[in-house]
């Protein structure tokens, strides 16, 4: 009966605690679901859209007994050219695209902008196939080759975007368009187009002009293409070495990076070898190998000695249509040298390429007037990797913050090489309108990284965090108390006047902990005790540990005032750090633990060696003597067995003392002894056989 009634308990309990067990599960599960706020840097430019326009007017090729401009194809092998470097620069999160049109009596796309993969995938290689001489056409139509390049990047999304756009143009430089129109009025329809169309949506044009010496026609407009677009992106080339030398000018600007020297290695030249130097803080460094003999081969050994190989973790080897292209990522600083060893051949080498960016983290295009601004930035590879410090050029971060007026501030950011680095003081931004802010990075004195960005300040609601504040400390807890208010140009309000729905859907946190790498996402309850605009949430979360903490919250919703949707971040870093008492109770807890552990381990040892010990014969008798009377206070049977403790009564008689005495078996040359200690003190051994007769502490001992 007993047991039933047990049973019929149990399962009462069962069946209340499982359901709240799995609401309970449930409803953590629903919390963890929030998406995680993730904090983007701003970069001003994510990549490269070009579109190459391929001039395959008649007059490349020539016709009528009139030699051609490009008869050997240049501009084909330099597309094919550009196309295979644009993809040696294309990587996750930082890719490049390229598209290509052909022009002469109309224009039509040969394949859109299409994101690159490695030089060697089939998909780059069936792209440069496509890239081909037509047969000659009647006419040269830029102001249609134009037209249709604006449409492609259209098209791709490329407008509003920080993207680089870029058109480069191979052609001979005469326009001839089908309409009829004179050369200066087609140059002039060509500059509107430019000027008008393509230069505000952020299209940079480079006219690379192709000039056959019998047929010099390039030289005659070259002036005319100068002016339009500006004398420092036309070039002039009457062969693909003549392009190799000015590629890098277009790359870099491109890429908008600062205009660095380029090396050249050739067989014909100082015996064909070289030495230069690499930069601290590049990103990768190029080599672009051009054999004019069936073979080359050749040497490249790092600033520490050690000779270079293509198995080299960070280097790559590509094996192109008509060179090879070698690339070393985050090359070593210092002196490098390459030479030719056999063959002949060119040798580009490409230094500073492409380097790291910066990323501004804080503020957003759109800034809340009247909320303190700290400025956060952070170094950006490409390639999403951290930045490793350089000894010999220390990296330092500034910034300078133009306001409308025209005033400025000079800010510094500290922990260049954290994940974020933060400005060591706030900005109080009261005024309204479009600022400007130039962020810079240097690394010694010959490496500079700049960029700058534009944010307006605007009338709108904004979070701002309490507690804990920015650079605080707090001690080791379970449980992380925050409050967040909601303010309009520095003032508290009140959400529902501002906002649609729950106020406990508003504003949404989240703390990193950089330790452990755990985060916890949830949402801060609005607080009407605390006050107007105040949210406050308690996080549980286990901080025993020293760590650097960062609580992000995220403002969102839809407005009251004309239904758009609003969301404004806040971040602050703050320390988890033990306290004095808690430094002295850990120090207490381990130092317990050792000596339990040790007094653990002592005993375990102790067992296992008497466990182990042979078995024991005879007895052992325990005397007291005093005043020339012996008491027998033990007589012990030891018999078979492996150790024994033996406590004795107390004897009579003055100075008379308890014995506790721990006997164990040994041998010794085939005879078998009994190790007798006194455990109180002094910790001696007596060991004895059958027939021995010893004192220890006092007592009388013998062996029987």
């Amino acid at each position: 009966m007993g047991s039933k009634k047990f049973r019929l308990i149990a399962f009462m309990i069962l069946l209340v605690c499982v359901p709240l067990f799995f609401s309970k599960t449930s409803a953590i599960s629903e919390k963890k679901s929030e998406q995680p706020i993730e904090i983007v840097a701003r970069r001003s430019f994510t990549g490269a859209d070009v579109v190459i326009a391929i001039d395959q007017s008649g007059s490349m090729e020539g016709y009528s007994g009139f030699p051609g401009t490009d008869p050997n194809h240049v501009r084909v092998h330099a597309s094919r050219y550009f196309v295979e470097n644009l993809a040696s620069k294309s990587s996750e999160g930082f890719l490049q695209r390229v598209g290509v049109l052909y022009f002469g009596d109309d224009a039509r796309q040969l394949f859109p902008l299409t994101p690159l993969q490695s030089p060697e995938s089939p998909q780059v290689q069936s792209l440069c196939s496509q890239i081909n001489a037509e047969a000659s056409r009647r006419y040269t139509t830029f102001t249609q080759a134009f037209a249709l390049a604006q449409a492609m990047f259209i098209q791709a999304e490329s407008i509003g975007d920080n993207r680089g756009k870029t058109m480069v143009l191979f052609t001979d430089g005469k326009p001839e368009e089908p309409s009829g129109l004179s050369e200066a009025d087609a140059f002039s329809e060509i500059r509107r187009i430019y000027e008008e169309e393509l230069k505000p949506l952020g299209v940079e044009v480079f006219v690379v002009g192709i000039d056959n010496p019998q047929n010099p026609a390039f030289s005659q407009t070259m002036g005319t293409w100068q002016s339009i677009v500006g004398s420092e992106r036309v070039i002039r080339i009457e062969s693909m070495s003549d392009l190799i030398s000015q590629y890098f000018q277009i790359i870099r600007s491109i890429f908008k990076v600062p205009t660095q020297g380029y090396l050249t290695v050739d067989t014909a030249v100082s015996g064909g070898q070289a030495e230069f130097q690499v930069k601290p803080y590049m990103q990768a460094l190029e080599l672009h190998i051009f054999p004019q003999s069936e073979e080359i081969r050749f040497t490249i050994q790092y600033p520490d000695g050690k000779e270079a190989s293509p198995e080299d973790p960070g280097v790559r080897l590509f094996d192109l249509r008509d060179y090879k292209q070698m690339i070393f990522e985050e090359p070593q600083p210092g002196f490098w040298k390459v030479r030719i060893t056999q063959g002949y051949g060119k040798i580009i080498v490409y230094p500073n390429e492409i380097p790291v960016t910066l990323g501004l983290v804080e503020p957003a295009s759109r800034y809340p007037l009247g909320k303190p601004l700290y400025v956060k930035a952070k170094l950006i590879r490409n390639d999403g990797r951290d930045i490793k410090e350089h000894p010999e050029a220390p990296l330092r971060m500034t910034a300078i913050v133009k306001y409308p007026s025209g005033r400025t501030e000079d800010v510094l950011l500290t922990n260049p090489t954290a994940s974020i680095a933060v400005a060591s003081f706030s900005l109080d931004l009261n005024e309204e309108g479009v600022y400007m802010l130039n962020l810079s990075a240097s690394g010694g004195q010959d490496v500079r990284f700049q960029d700058s960005f534009q944010f307006e300040v605007l009338p709108i609601p904004y979070i701002e965090i309490n507690e804990p504040k920015e650079g605080s400390s707090i001690k080791y807890c379970d449980k992380v108390g925050i409050r967040a208010v909601i303010k309009v140009a520095g003032e508290t309000a009140d959400p529902s006047e501002l906002f649609k729905g729950s106020p406990n859907e508003l504003v949404l946190g989240q703390l990193e902990d950089s330790a452990t790498g755990s985060s916890k996402t949830f949402w801060l309850d609005y607080s009407q005790e605390g006050g107007e605009g105040v949210f406050v949430a308690q996080v549980q979360m286990d901080l025993h540990h020293d760590s650097t903490l960062l609580l992000s919250t995220r403002l969102k919703g839809y407005m009251v005032s004309d239904g758009s949707y609003l969301e404004q971040d806040a971040q602050v870093y703050f320390l988890v750090r033990r306290s004095g008492w808690q430094k002295l109770s850990r120090f207490l807890l381990l130092s317990l633990i050792a000596l339990a552990s040790l007094l653990f381990a002592a005993l375990i040892a102790a067992a296992v060696f008497l466990a182990t010990r042979p078995k024991m014969v005879g007895s052992l008798s325990v005397d007291w003597g005093y005043g020339g009377q012996t008491q027998r206070l033990s007589d012990t049977p030891l018999g078979s067995r492996r150790y024994r403790l033996i406590i004795t009564r107390k004897p009579s008689g003055p100075k008379g003392k308890r014995g506790v005495f721990l006997v164990w078996g040994a041998e010794k040359r085939q005879v078998r002894k009994a190790c007798v200690v006194y455990l109180p003190r002094p910790f001696r051994i007596k060991r004895m056989t059958e027939g021995d007769e010893g004192n220890l502490a006092g007592f009388s001992l013998s062996k029987n």
